[in-house]
């Protein structure tokens, strides 16, 4: 399994240590989150009955005021935030000002990230090549334009358009492909990754798939559950290498439902602000089920607000779901715990190993 998800490790980097040691210190909460996850949209063209966003795509307040983010974009950067995530309850892409959007991150020097359903890469590749990407990754959920087309209710055509970009920018930038498992795409695991290999994809993402309204993992019979695991075992058997890996969660195993966590308050949370069309959430798990807020115009409103909303969420009681950044809470627990008995310990640490170009992203 690839180290992209081991999150509590990425605490220790270069980039993102300073920030750890403030949580640690108390000496955060008047400071800027190092990543903004940056939902610009939530107008999406595809129809996807899984959809874990169901409940913000294509509802009001649409788009992020382009004046208000530009000069958001402007004061983060400031403030040291280093990197945005372009991903959301919505398509990043059918932001009308999308293009413009990648100019002026460009220009501010962010490290940027794309999550996508790929579906206009053909409209802006050579933006993309052009601009500071770290890594995209596009949710394809299939191996060929049929089963494409039921997964994500579109056209048949949209499939070759997508895999013809991909392979496009993946010539210049790190791209995954994404594979959400369903009932009706689960037999295609090994065919996605062995086509999208060809296409110099880097790796293949295998995720359960999530029940929308409580973020719990969908079950499967235990049939599906040992083909999956086929699967996934021929993938690193026989296409595993250099240049190609397969990523997947500990929930693939379908076995951990809940997660007891015995923290109140989510620390992990202060890492990514999640600012939407509608405002801010303490993180993307409760994009849609919790009330919105104003859209910030100042990185103090910014600020402001999103200790409020983090504030709001006890993961003790609201979040027995499984979560990719339990581990981060867990480890920062034990990082203060060391503070108090031994406070020298945390000087000693200083800038531990970099471990990548995109070990920020946590």
């Amino acid at each position: 399994m690839d180290d992209r998800l081991n999150h509590e490790q990425k605490m220790f980097s270069k980039t993102n240590w300073e920030f750890t040691k403030k949580i640690v210190e108390g000496n955060f909460e008047s400071q800027v989150s190092p990543i903004l996850t940056l939902d610009v949209s939530k107008k999406c063209n595809f129809h996807c009955n899984h959809c874990v966003d169901q409940e913000t795509v294509n509802k009001d307040n649409l788009e992020i005021d382009w004046g208000i983010l530009k000069q958001l974009l402007v004061d983060l950067k400031m403030q040291g935030c280093s990197c945005v995530e372009l991903t959301g309850g919505g398509e990043p892409t059918t932001y009308t000002h999308f293009k413009d959007l990648i100019k002026l991150l460009s220009l501010l020097q962010y490290r940027i990230a794309l999550i996508s359903n790929g579906s206009n890469l053909h409209k802006y590749c050579d933006d993309i090549i052009n601009a500071p990407f770290d890594w995209i990754r596009i949710s394809l959920d299939s191996s060929n334009a049929h089963t494409h087309s039921v997964v994500h209710g579109c056209s048949l055509n949209v499939f070759k358009s997508i895999t013809d970009s991909v392979k496009k920018i993946a010539k210049y930038k790190t791209v995954g492909i994404s594979f959400l498992i369903l009932p009706n795409n689960y037999k295609e695991i090994y065919n996605c990754a062995k086509y999208v290999k060809e296409l110099n994809v880097k790796y293949i993402e295998v995720k359960p798939e999530l029940n929308f309204k409580d973020r719990e993992i969908t079950q499967i019979d235990d049939k599906i559950k040992e083909e999956i695991k086929k699967q996934i075992n021929k993938i690193k058997n026989e296409l595993c290498d250099d240049t190609f890996s397969i990523i997947y969660p500990s929930s693939i195993n379908y076995s951990q439902m809940n997660q007891e966590k015995k923290y109140t308050i989510c620390e992990a949370c202060y890492y990514r602000t999640v600012l939407t069309p509608s405002g801010i959430y303490p993180c993307s798990y409760f994009r849609g089920l919790t009330d919105g807020t104003e859209i910030p115009t100042s990185w103090e409103n910014m600020v402001k607000i999103r200790n409020s909303e983090i504030n709001k969420i006890n993961p003790s009681k609201q979040c027995k779901h499984f979560c990719a950044r339990n581990k981060i809470n867990e480890c920062i627990n034990i990082l203060c715990r060391i503070k108090k008995y031994a406070p020298e310990f945390i000087d000693y640490l200083g800038w531990p190993i970099d471990y990548g170009n995109d070990i920020e992203w946590m």
